[in-house]
C-alpha cells in the first residue's frame, strides 16, 4: 500500500463529495487526486494513488504562508521571495492561474477546509534545478454542506442551502477582504463573487477560465456522471449538488455581467468626455 494514500471517513457523503469534486475538476481542467471507496469490517475508507513521481516532493502551502494569511496575494508574494532565496524555477503566470482555479473551484463547491495544509506544490528536480508547480487538489470532502460536525441542516432536517452557499472559505484572493461597498448594488449575493470577478478580469487567461466555469451545461454533465458511481448516490444528495452549483454559477454570472457593464459604461463616459 506504499503507493497509496489511505483516508478514513466518518460520513458516506465524504466519498460522494470526493467523487463529485473529481468529476467537476476534470470538467474544468483542474488536476485532482483520484479516490476509490472501500469498506472494511471496522470502517469506511477512501484509497487514492499517490500522484507524486519518484523525483517529486509535495510542499504544503503552509511552507510559504506566514502568519496564517491563507490568500492568493500573500502566497504569490511569498513564492516570489522563495524563488529568489531558494532559486526555485517558477512559471508565475501558470501558478497564478492554477491557484486561481482552485479558489473558483472552492467557491463553486462551498469548500470549507482548504487550509494551508490542504493544498500545495510539487517540487521536481530537473537538470540540478528545483521546479515548482501547483499540485493536484486533494481532500475535497468537506464541501457542499459537509463539515467535521456532519451535514449542515435546518430545523426541518433538510439541507440548509442558504447556510451552505454562504459558508466562509479558508482560501481567498485577498487577505482581509471586507469591502462591503462592493455589495451595494444588490446584484451579487456574495462579496466573494465580486472579489473573484474583479481579479479575473485583470488578465485574459483568468477571465477565460472564469467564463468557462459559467456554463450551465457543466452542471448537467457532472450530475450524469455522479449517478454512475458506487456506492450508489441518493437523489437527495444529487439535488444538493445541482442546487448549490446552480446558485453559485448564477451569482458569478450576474456579478461578472454587472462588472463588465460598469467597465463599459466608464469606458463610454471617458470616450464621450474626450470627444467633447
Amino acid at each position: 500500500m506504499k503507493n497509496n494514500v489511505i483516508k478514513k471517513i466518518a460520513y458516506i457523503e465524504s466519498a460522494y463529495n470526493e467523487f463529485f469534486c473529481e468529476i467537476l475538476a476534470k470538467k474544468l481542467g483542474i488536476k485532482c487526486a483520484h479516490y476509490k471507496y472501500a469498506k472494511t469490517k471496522k470502517q469506511k475508507i477512501l484509497i487514492s494513488k499517490n500522484f507524486l513521481k519518484e523525483n517529486e516532493t509535495l510542499i504544503e502551502a503552509c511552507s510559504f504562508i506566514k502568519d496564517q494569511k491563507n490568500s492568493l496575494d500573500v502566497l504569490l508574494k511569498s513564492l516570489k521571495k522563495a524563488e529568489d532565496y531558494y532559486a526555485y524555477k517558477i512559471d508565475k503566470e501558470q501558478i497564478e492561474l492554477d491557484l486561481f482555479k482552485i479558489i473558483v473551484f472552492d467557491y463553486l463547491t462551498s469548500q470549507v477546509d482548504r487550509h494551508d495544509k490542504n493544498y500545495g506544490f510539487i517540487a521536481s528536480q530537473k537538470n540540478n534545478e528545483t521546479h515548482l508547480c501547483v499540485a493536484p487538489i486533494y481532500d475535497n470532502e468537506y464541501c457542499f454542506g459537509l463539515t467535521h460536525n456532519g451535514l449542515q441542516k435546518n430545523n426541518s432536517g433538510d439541507f440548509d442551502i442558504g447556510k451552505i452557499i454562504n459558508t466562509p472559505m479558508c482560501f481567498g484572493i485577498y487577505d482581509g477582504y471586507i469591502n462591503q461597498n462592493l455589495n451595494s448594488t444588490g446584484i451579487e449575493q456574495h462579496v466573494y463573487a465580486r472579489e473573484i470577478v474583479d481579479y479575473a478580469i485583470k488578465k485574459p487567461c483568468l477571465e477565460q477560465f472564469l467564463k468557462q466555469c459559467l456554463k450551465s451545461s457543466t452542471i448537467n454533465e457532472c450530475i450524469e456522471e455522479i449517478k454512475k458511481i458506487k456506492p450508489k448516490i441518493n437523489n437527495k444528495q444529487i439535488n444538493l449538488y445541482k442546487i448549490c452549483l446552480t446558485k453559485k454559477i448564477s451569482t458569478l454570472l450576474n456579478t461578472y455581467n454587472h462588472v463588465k457593464n460598469l467597465k463599459n459604461n466608464k469606458r463610454n463616459e471617458f470616450i464621450n468626455a474626450c470627444e467633447m
